[in-house]
């Protein structure tokens, strides 16, 4: 049976939407700038808007603990790094599990 630490699972769910917002916001520049232009590219920037929007979205109800399944968004995205959970944060706020403890798949 594997085993993952909580910590990486939650720096996976954290990564992928921070990848995401940054391609919405990249996408939605580049057609907000380009669409005086050329007229089909606003539909990139709604595009862009639209995949920055609900990767914020994800960011603040999405994120999970694998233990207890609460919303854990708003402390593991405001102290650390952009793409993982900070080393000072030890447990989960909602049920005490440490994030560097072992989850069974």
């Amino acid at each position: 049976m594997r085993t993952l630490k909580i910590r990486d699972i939650i720096n996976t769910q954290k990564r992928n939407a921070v990848i995401a917002v940054s391609s919405g916001m990249a996408l939605f520049t580049v057609g907000f700038l380009t669409s005086s232009a050329h007229t089909g590219t606003i539909s990139m920037a709604i595009i862009g808007f639209a995949v920055a929007m609900g990767g914020i979205t994800f960011m603040e109800f999405g994120l999970s603990c694998p233990q207890c399944q609460g919303r854990i968004g708003n402390v593991v995205l405001s102290p650390g790094k952009p793409f993982s959970v900070s080393s000072k944060i030890r447990f989960c706020p909602l049920c005490g599990v440490s994030l560097d403890s072992h989850l069974k798949r």
